[in-house]
Order: C-alpha cells, then structure tokens, then sequence
C-alpha cells in the first residue's frame, strides 16, 4: 500500500510537471507567426519557427508516454476503482493528437511549401496543440479528482 501512495503522489506530482510543459508549449505558440503576402520576410524563417518548435512537440511526446507508464501501472494496482479501458482509451487519443500534430510539423519540415501552405500548417498546428492542452487537462483533472479521493481512503 505504501508503494501505491508513493505512486499517487508522484503521479500527481506528473500532473504539476505536465501542466508546466503545456504552459511552454502554448506560450512558444507565439513564435509560430503566420505571414502575410505583403510582408517581406521568408517563407524559411515560418520554416525554421516550426523546425524548432517540432523539438519541443518531441519533448512532450516523451514526457507523456513516461507519464502514461507510471499512470497505468499505479491505476492497474487501483482497478477495482477506476475503469483503466477508459484511461487507456483517454491516452490513446492524446498520443494519436501529439503524433498526428508532429507529422504537420514534419510535413513543413522536410517538404517544400508554399508561403500559404506553411501558414496554413502553423495554423493547423496552432490549433491542434491548444486541443491537446485541453484533452491533457482535462485527463489529469480526472485523474487528480480521483487520486486525491484514493489518498483520502487510504
């Protein structure tokens, strides 16, 4: 049992570090600035903003699947509270998102765009990553409601 409550706390403890990741993630959104036909500046640099911004798209698709290990393994020992089909549907879905968002940005990577093309993928990928956030949020909302209550019966 004391294993257990380590894992909830350390889970929850994810939940802070993940939370903190996505604030970096939408903030650097900011830097992913579409381009107007007037403007003078280079269809490479929208490129390069999104090259960039693809590590960072890797660093959260890491985070996650170490956080979804430790998540199923401390709900598989709590099964008898918590439907983990669920969870692992739930966790399906946001790393099929995060893959889908990094092939976008991939795509503006290793293909010639146009100018059009890459606002529209900064776009895209503007908007896929704010739906991410919120599955994400959503999830580890669940998933602390329920831990918190597992702490207060143990």
């Amino acid at each position: 049992m004391a294993e257990t409550d380590k894992g909830m706390a350390d889970l929850i403890q994810q939940h802070q570090a993940i939370k903190a990741h996505m604030g970096f993630l939408t903030k650097a959104l900011e830097k992913l600035t579409t381009q107007s036909h007037g403007e003078k500046v280079k269809s490479a640099q929208l490129k390069e903003q999104i090259k960039l911004y693809r590590w960072s798209l890797y660093d959260f698709r890491e985070a996650i699947r170490r956080h979804i290990e430790l998540d199923e393994h401390i709900f598989q020992a709590l099964l008898g509270h918590v439907s983990l089909e669920e969870l692992s549907k739930e966790h399906e879905e946001i790393r099929k998102q995060i893959d889908d968002v990094i092939s976008q940005a991939e795509n503006a990577v290793y293909n010639k765009l146009s100018r059009e093309e890459l606002n529209h993928c900064a776009n895209t990928i503007r908007e896929s990553v704010k739906r991410i956030c919120q599955a994400c949020q959503a999830h580890i909302a669940k998933e602390d409601s329920f831990l918190k209550a597992e702490q207060g019966n143990s």
